[in-house]
């Protein structure tokens, strides 16, 4: 029956299904958090990744050290670079979902597209015009509304909850720059590869701090972090080749709305005015930056999780 429909509504379906995978990948985090570590999520995310991704290859290519070719890079010190920074980033990204509401979470995430605008100015000398740059004003402002605290102090908890969350999605657009940068001379097996090893290794010292193995419930929701984002991943990826970004973009903000229903469903959480306000606001920005030919990034050709 898949076979029988146009590439754009394959296109349409992937990428939904693709924004249903980040999203319950996103609601298993919040779920485990209740009793393990942020840490110790990325730990056993990335330990749940690595090792059928690694052993894929080993079996493929019927020897461990042909299956090390993966890692072959002339960027080694670049590549670790990113692959840190990204472990790093993630794990700040985690603790937003662990911590915030998921709606909140989930739009705070979206300001990654305006970072690797800025960013791209920098480390891969691209020239932004005017209404780029405004955009990114105006998206930076919507950001401001979410991350706003609703007891009405500065430096209440939440603020702070969600400056650590607005770090890692910097981290994460630095990451996605120096990905850029990388692919002009490894390929993305490659760069896939690093960035895989460094999350398990960054996020191995992270579980050292309290090595405790975990329920088999919440080895479960574990798999279901590692399963969502990487189910997600490829969804895109697929989606990517069956139908045009202008098309299947917008589809993206729907992370926003399944964040709102899992939210509530699940933690009875009511996302604030300034919460949709400025959610409504990144989504506009972020929009039209995708839609603009000028730009290199869009959100969603970059989106990972």
């Amino acid at each position: 029956m898949f076979q029988n429909i146009s590439s754009s509504t394959k296109g349409i379906i992937l990428v939904n299904l693709a924004v249903l995978g980040f999203s319950l990948s996103n609601a298993f985090v919040k779920l485990v958090s209740d009793s393990i570590s942020v840490g110790e999520i990325l730990f056993f995310r990335s330990l749940f990744f690595f090792i059928p991704f690694y052993f894929y290859f080993v079996i493929k290519n019927k020897s461990f050290v042909a299956a090390n070719s993966i890692f072959k890079t002339d960027k080694f010190w670049l590549q670790t670079f990113r692959g840190i920074i990204g472990a790093v980033g993630l794990l700040f990204i985690f603790y937003g979902f662990a911590n915030l509401p998921l709606a909140e979470a989930s739009a705070l995430n979206f300001s990654t597209t305006l970072f690797v605008t800025v960013l791209s100015v920098p480390i891969l000398k691209e020239s932004v015009g005017w209404k780029r740059w405004l955009a990114v004003f105006v998206g930076f402002s919507g950001v401001l509304f979410i991350a706003q605290p609703s007891t009405g102090t500065f430096m209440s908890l939440s603020f702070l909850v969600a400056g650590i969350a607005l770090l890692g999605a910097f981290l994460d657009s630095l990451s996605l720059v120096y990905n850029r940068l990388l692919s002009k001379t490894d390929s993305s097996l490659c760069i896939l590869a690093h960035y895989s090893l460094w999350m398990l290794l960054v996020s191995f010292l992270f579980f050292l701090k309290n090595p405790v193995i975990p329920s088999l419930t919440n080895i479960i929701l574990l798999m279901g972090v590692t399963v969502g984002s990487s189910f997600g991943q490829y969804a895109v990826t697929k989606a990517f080749s069956y139908a045009e970004a202008s098309l299947i973009s917008p589809f993206f903000y729907l992370l926003i709305a399944w964040g709102v229903l899992f939210g509530y469903l699940f933690w009875q959480e009511v996302p604030t005015d300034n919460v949709l306000f400025g959610s409504f606001i990144v989504i506009c920005v972020s929009i039209f930056m995708s839609r603009n030919k000028k730009s290199r990034f869009s959100f969603s050709k970059n989106f990972k999780n």
